[in-house]
């Protein structure tokens, strides 16, 4: 695949400030090193911007960027295996407006003579929040003569570094949003409907019920999950049915369950709860999150419709994926801050998702 220019990706959300060149993973270090070996500048002043004569930026490290970091910023992490990601404006705005659409209208029988049966759609204007969050980078100049000695590709790997802190707090972001901000997210959104409990179960052979599915067989598990369907169903006003594409999203721990055996009196194996949700959802896709695990209040599972009649059920936004700016020098350290920003989860069909706790 041929990498994109700068300007390309741009739109994207990525911005590098005086960035000239990728760094070509293949020539195994070597631009950066003969950079860091050709490049003898004088310090500027404490806290000065990194300029040349002409005004631009120096053959500095930061004139190279690494490819991977676009790849590292658009990987499929588990939020975005979840709900579709968008951009919306980028880093000045501080608050926006996101619509919620919903389609309405009538039909009648035909006649010449009568415009009284329209179609249209309603608006709900949602106010979003931009989190806009940093992380630096920064070359010491013996940090960069000895990964010069060394073979080091010091560029290469700071950079991959950052996209990944990046990366890993947009996750946290997109999953449980930001605290004192109205930046929500896909498991604490307050549109979310109120979760329901497993319904207890009484083992044979024992007289205590119970609820958790450690302690449940497969069919109780799989009548958990139908239960939990059936809401979804009941509020999307038939919209929802066996054959929408669904999503189940559980802990690590909790997919283990949804395949687990039950012995039949025969000395068979009946099926699994995960066979018999197979069997009866012809399009349902199962997700495993570690953060709905739970040692306390035990675990949550989720479940929902990614679309109905067309439209979203939710979707992540973001600002910028990466905006770097202009180095500075301190001392004989050269930094670079790297910046993103989220909008959080939006939820325009609460009645599409359905959570239980305690299972």
């Amino acid at each position: 695949m041929r990498t994109p220019s700068f300007n390309q990706i741009r739109p994207w959300g990525f911005t590098f400030a005086g960035a000239r060149h990728w760094i070509d993973r293949r020539d195994h270090g070597a631009t950066a090193r003969r950079l860091a070996r050709d490049t003898r500048r004088p310090l500027a002043l404490d806290g000065a911007p990194v300029s040349g004569a002409g005004g631009g930026f120096p053959a500095s490290l930061f004139t190279l960027v690494d490819p991977e970091v676009i790849e590292i910023r658009t990987a499929p992490r588990k939020a975005r295996e979840l709900f579709p990601e968008r951009r919306l404006g980028d880093w000045s705005l501080t608050r926006a407006l996101n619509p919620v659409r919903e389609l309405v209208g009538t039909s009648e029988p035909y006649d010449d003579r009568s415009d009284t049966a329209p179609s249209s759609v309603n608006y709900t204007w949602m106010p979003v929040a931009n989190y806009v969050y940093q992380t630096f980078i920064a070359f010491g100049e013996r940090e960069r003569a000895m990964s010069l000695q060394a073979g080091v590709d010091l560029a290469s790997d700071k950079q991959r570094a950052a996209a990944e802190i990046l990366s890993h707090d947009e996750n946290r972001f997109y999953l449980f949003g930001v605290d004192g901000m109205p930046v929500y997210g896909i498991l604490n959104h307050p549109d979310h409907a109120p979760s329901v409990s497993p319904r207890p179960w009484t083992p044979p052979g024992s007289a205590t019920p119970v609820t958790r599915w450690n302690g449940k067989d497969a069919q109780a598990i799989y009548e958990d999950l139908t239960t939990l369907f059936s809401r979804i169903a009941r509020n999307s006003g038939g919209h929802v049915d066996e054959t929408t594409p669904l999503k189940l999203v559980v802990s690590p721990e909790t997919s283990v369950l949804l395949g687990r055996r039950s012995r039949a009196g025969d000395g068979l194996s009946s099926p699994s709860a995960l066979e018999m949700l197979h069997s009866h959802f012809s399009d349902l896709t199962v997700v495993t999150l570690p953060e709905l695990a739970s040692d306390t209040a035990g675990e949550t599972v989720l479940l929902y419709a990614p679309e109905v009649t067309g439209q979203l059920t939710g979707e992540l936004l973001y600002s910028e994926k990466i905006r770097t700016f202009q180095p500075f020098v301190r001392h004989t350290t050269e930094e670079q801050k790297w910046v993103a920003g989220v909008w959080g989860f939006q939820l325009y069909r609460p009645f599409a998702i359905a959570t239980m706790t305690g299972v």
